[in-house]
């Protein structure tokens, strides 16, 4: 029940038993005055509300109007309460007050502001509560998403894409834009939202636009989107099953051209990133011929070296079909070290429907060196074949394996030693000997390793053991580690790892920063390492604080049904064990050595004082220049004493930079090469899939158009019947006593009261 009904009905009452009373005087004649007041004000309030919504003034209206749905937790007839109260102490206060201080007038005045300013206050203490009822009127929206990638142009229609069909969008977009709200969406590597015909995108990706809609409009009033596309997606997973989850009809514009195009395509090249020198090493290429039936071509093989071009082998190629697929090897010798470049062709043949796609480049980096691995354990252990497996991944890798008690202390031929659970009580004579011999070691600590003679051999990581019991122990990649980096992929994978068992001890390491892996001990994160890394000149050693890497081995094959993290964490480790102190005072890095042409590319650069501490107090130059002779020019970012450039993007190609610097006087110069490879995953498939558009418009209730049916797909979308507004209601429950205004009216009704009790000149 509302203020309005609650006075009304006391009003009422009052009128009531006046009529009835027999005792009629001026006493009962101000009583009746006081309630009419009371009444009147409540009246008065509520003219205030209707005329806000006439003039237009919404928020003033709803404030006021909020004001008068008020609920409770007591009874109706506690509210009775706060009005008796507010009136008896009124009127106890000012119906006898002498008629010398004020007049009838004043004192009726002064009575309605106390009874007035009591009575909210003691309904302030029943604790009311504001309901409130907000409505909101929703638009329709329809999206249109358009394909952005390079197929769409891949065709003999690439006149009409780049003119006639970006007006009849822009036509639709207009039209629908006076009768509904409109979203635009371009994509392909990614989504946009803008509109973009440039048809430059390298990859298309209809899952991920399927998902960022998804995510944007959540809880919107979506009428449709109209997916244009030729169907052809080469990142992220079957757009099919999105679709359905959006709830959404999705109507689809099917570009391109269904017929298979006259073409001669490489479709894949499968090497090996790494070859050592003097080896030989496969390349295996799938091509494909469509359209060309009983005509030959020639597969070539090529060594680039700048604008030059060396051809090393050549296959002829009959195609025998109208649709020719074929897979060819070549076996290549590397005959030089660094980062080679290859190039596989097809040669053209006439009335192709384009020639981007008759070569590949690849990109392999020749190694000159052959390592040997000896590892030692205490006993035969599971995590001795995890280990063996994938240190077997790598080429170029002799790998030893022996128990220490058969051992015979040989350590000639021998690039990095594994001491599995070792040092023990017996191997100090060894301990002695690895000392003189500045071996690069890896320590896999666990239950049978000694901790003290640990601790004697090396003073990098102190285990001070505490109980004879383990931890469970999971791992957490630090991001300050800077001797080498691990994938996001890697680092994601190994926080969901099974734990290792880790000695229940006090850790301390003399540096923290060649921590790549911490303990986390059940929901706990702590300091202790869990792999961590010593960076001393003499000799190189790493420390895992755990047994039990066969159960990240196993788990990861499991989950992934591959190894990489464990691979590329066990092939980093060891690499950097085994690599050669680099004493160059001034170093330029990259974090490879070849790039896709829409990824950028950063460089990081260090520079030592002649204390070997880091410095960027001097300017770094940088010239980059690639094999059509073209320099780019740079200067280096100076961050954290070091050095960073990010160049973004650059077009494929070879690419050679020389950074120069001075300090006291004294020049410093580093030199290096990488390569930019072309994205031509769009070119490797011509033929449009408008079976794909026709199963996502018909399993979400919607239809199939071309390009020249712009204005059939119009009168469709705004001839359904869902295509109108939608009017949301949400009630929200707020204490009155948290508004500020309620606040103001007690004051201004007792400042007011108390304003006019002196203006008369009383107490």
């Amino acid at each position: 029940m509302t203020f309005a009904n609650y006075f009304s009905l006391l009003a009422e009452k009052i009128l009531c038993l006046w009529r009835k009373s027999e005792l009629i005087g001026q006493s009962f004649f101000n009583l009746f005055f006081y309630v009419y007041c009371w009444y009147l004000c409540v009246g008065v309030w509520s003219c205030i509300v209707f005329v806000c919504q006439t003039l237009g003034c919404h928020y003033l209206s709803l404030y006021l109007f909020l004001f008068m749905q008020i609920v409770s937790a007591y009874p109706s007839w506690y509210f009775l309460v706060c009005v008796i109260v507010g009136f008896g102490f009124a009127f106890a206060f000012y119906y006898r007050l002498q008629a010398s201080f004020f007049s009838a007038v004043i004192r009726r005045v002064l009575f309605a502001l106390r009874a007035l300013s009591v009575a909210l206050l003691v309904f302030l203490l029943f604790n009311p509560f504001v309901q409130t009822t907000k409505k909101t009127l929703q638009n329709p929206i329809v999206i249109i998403a358009l394909d952005n990638s390079e197929s769409i142009i891949l065709n003999k229609d690439s006149t009409f894409y780049r003119t006639a069909y970006q007006k009849n969008i822009q036509k639709l977009i207009q039209k629908l834009k006076s009768k509904v709200e409109v979203k635009t969406y371009s994509f392909g590597e990614k989504t946009k939202d803008t509109v973009d015909f440039s048809f430059k995108e390298k990859n298309t990706n209809i899952d991920q636009l399927l998902q960022n809609i998804d995510q944007r409009h959540t809880n919107q009033n979506i009428a449709a989107l109209v997916l244009a596309s030729d169907g052809l997606y080469n990142a992220g997973s079957n757009p099919i099953y999105k679709a359905n989850n959006l709830k959404i009809p999705i109507y689809t514009l099917a570009l391109g051209d269904t017929n298979t195009q006259k073409d001669l395509i490489i479709k894949n090249i499968n090497t090996n990133s790494i070859a050592y020198l003097n080896n030989d090493f496969a390349i295996e290429t799938s091509l494909e011929a469509n359209g060309f039936q009983n005509q030959n071509t020639t597969l070539q093989l090529f060594q680039v070296n700048g604008k030059q071009e060396l051809l090393l082998a050549s296959k002829p190629i009959t195609i025998t079909s109208q649709r020719f697929f074929s897979t060819q090897n070549f076996i290549a010798q590397a005959k030089q070290s660094g980062l080679q470049h290859y190039r596989i062709r097809l040669k053209p043949l006439p009335n192709e429907i384009t020639l981007t796609n008759n070569a590949k480049d690849v990109f392999i980096e020749i190694l000159d060196n052959k390592s040997k691995i000896l590892m030692l354990a205490n006993a035969p252990h599971p995590d001795i074949s995890a280990l063996k497996q994938s240190l077997e991944q790598t080429q170029n890798t002799e790998l030893k394996i022996e128990l220490i008690n058969t051992f015979s202390n040989d350590l000639q031929n021998t690039d990095l030693l594994i001491l599995h659970q070792l040092p023990n009580a017996n191997t100090a004579t060894l301990m002695s000997k690895l000392k003189q011999s500045k071996l690069p070691i890896l320590f896999v600590v666990g239950k049978q390793t000694s901790l003290p003679a640990l601790n004697t051999f090396q003073n990098e990581l102190s285990i001070q053991i505490t109980s004879t019991n383990t931890n469970q122990v999971q791992a957490i990649t630090q991001t300050t580690f800077g001797l080498f980096e691990l994938s996001p992929t890697a680092s994601q994978r190994l926080a969901d790892f099974p734990p290792l068992e880790a000695p229940f001890a006090n850790y301390k390491t003399l540096s923290p920063a060649l921590t790549l892996l911490n303990q986390k001990i059940g929901s706990l994160k702590t300091n202790y390492p869990l792999l961590h890394f010593s960076q001393n000149q003499d000799q190189k050693m790493a420390f895992l604080c755990g047994e039990g890497i066969w159960k990240w081995y196993l788990n990861e094959f499991e989950q992934h049904n591959n190894h990489e993290t464990f691979d590329e964490l066990i092939a980093k480790t060891t690499q950097y064990l085994k690599a050669k102190q680099d004493n160059r005072p001034f170093k330029i890095k990259l974090p490879a050595n070849t790039f896709k042409e829409n990824e950028d590319i950063t460089l990081f650069g260090t520079l030592l004082d002649p204390s070997l501490q880091p410095t960027n107090t001097p300017e770094v130059t940088l010239k980059i220049n690639n094999t059509e002779g073209k320099i780019f020019d740079f200067v280096l970012n100076k961050t954290d004493q070091k050095y960073v450039l990010n160049i973004g993007t650059l077009p494929p190609n070879t690419y050679n930079y020389t950074a120069q610097t001075s300090l006291n006087g004294k020049q410093y110069t580093a030199k290096g090469m990488f390569s930019v490879k072309k994205i031509d995953i769009e070119a490797t498939n011509t033929a449009a899939d408008h079976s794909l558009l026709s199963s996502i418009a018909t399993q979400t209730g919607a239809k199939r158009y071309y390009p020249n049916q712009t204005e059939q797909l119009l009168q469709d979308l705004l001839g359904r019947d869902d295509l109108k507004p939608i009017s949301y209601t949400q009630n929200t429950v707020e204490e009155l006593i948290n508004w500020r205004w309620i606040l103001l009216l007690l004051g201004l009704l007792l400042g007011a009261e108390w304003f006019l009790r002196k203006y008369k000149g009383s107490y």
